[in-house]
């Protein structure tokens, strides 16, 4: 029950395009990682998706045009 409340809290308090898109590639990579690495899937599925997410959205940030 604990990763389920963890991620329903996550998903409550996400806020823009890149925290929903953390989320959705972390819980894709997860599945990938824990063939890769069993004792590390969650770790290593949190952090390539987060920064996977991050440098999609500050590359998105930097492309608006200004006002």
């Amino acid at each position: 029950m604990t990763p389920i409340y963890f991620f329903l809290s996550l998903l409550a308090t996400a806020r823009t395009n890149s925290d929903y898109l953390a989320l959705a590639l972390g819980s894709m990579l997860g599945p990938v990682f824990h063939v890769l690495t069993p004792g590390f899937d969650l770790l290593l599925g949190g952090v390539a998706g987060g920064t996977i997410a991050y440098v999609f959205g500050r590359h998105r940030r930097r492309e608006l045009p200004r006002e």
